[in-house]
């Protein structure tokens, strides 16, 4: 799904608020998810818990008939490479549709259980008061009775950021809102905002902004709508891989920033897989075939 990396890079960022919510204890430390097996898996996210536990998070927008199984197979990799410590899974549903009410399988011989909790029922008050950006945007897609009013509660407090991680933030805060089909609500809280400049400053929010201003009649709308969400779905890899790298290794020559911003999706998807772990940034582009 086009919504994974922006999700991803914010729990990579941190998130103490939402996991502790989930796991009911603090965080403590964030560990590897990615299991070198016969065919390579990635957990989204991995964390020690204050007790001693493991928190095995895996993020869901929509129906996905093979989770049990993949869960299964985690709950596996990861124990074992954690001296079977005790571990809690959670499949977070963040998607529209409905979440599905319970996890597991009950087989002849085999009997396995993980929890679903589905964020539009949890408080977004937590998300809101915490000091951590990712948790602040995350808070859009929590309970929510009034998608205008909570957009302009995050915006207010995405706006005391210093740059780039307030645009970084915001443009986030964009990608995700197509989750609740509310881009329109965003772009319109963020014009009523004083940070013009910063949207004339970021292609990717610039562009959507001047496509709501373009809209009109309802054939136009749904044009701008359908361009809008592929032109995200590339903008937001680029966007996300920009900000882990940086984080990283520190400023991009400007040779670099101009080979992310020209790849596809799928190359953007690779080099962000391999930023989460490589020790140096030339890793991050390098073709294992010309090796």
């Amino acid at each position: 799904m086009h919504y994974d990396i922006t999700l991803r890079s914010l729990f990579l960022l941190g998130v103490p608020a939402l996991l502790g919510m989930i796991a009911g204890i603090p965080a403590v430390r964030v560990l590897p998810g990615e299991f070198p097996t016969a065919r390579e898996r990635r957990a989204d996210v991995v964390v020690g818990l204050a007790d001693g536990r493991l928190l095995h998070l895996e993020l869901q927008t929509g129906a996905d008939l093979t989770m049990p199984w993949r869960m299964l197979e985690y709950y596996i990799l990861i124990t074992t490479a954690n001296g079977y410590a005790e571990l809690l899974q959670v499949v977070l549903h963040v998607g529209s549709g409905p979440a599905p009410t319970t996890g597991g399988l009950v087989r002849p011989g085999l009997s396995f259980q993980y929890q679903v909790i589905d964020i539009r029922n949890l408080d977004p008050a937590p998300l809101l008061a915490s000091s951590a950006p990712a948790d602040t945007v995350l808070a859009f897609l929590a309970r929510c009775d009034d998608i205008g009013k909570r957009a302009r509660e995050i915006l207010a407090k995405l706006a005391t950021l210093p740059e780039p991680t307030r645009r970084d933030a915001i443009a986030q805060l964009l990608i995700l809102s197509g989750l609740r089909g509310a881009t329109s609500v965003v772009l319109t809280e963020i014009k009523a905002m004083p940070i013009r400049i910063e949207i004339e400053e970021n292609p990717f929010l610039r562009d959507l902004v001047l496509r709501g201003e373009a809209r009109g009649e309802a054939r136009g709308e749904a044009r701008g709508e359908a361009r809008g969400e592929a032109r995200g779905k590339a903008e937001g890899k680029m966007e996300s891989l920009l900000r882990l790298t940086e984080r990283r290794f520190g400023p991009l020559a400007r040779e670099e920033r101009e080979r992310i911003r020209s790849a596809d999706p799928q190359t953007l998807e690779m080099w962000f897989d391999r930023a989460i772990d490589a020790p140096e940034l030339a890793m991050v582009f390098d073709d294992p075939l010309t090796h």
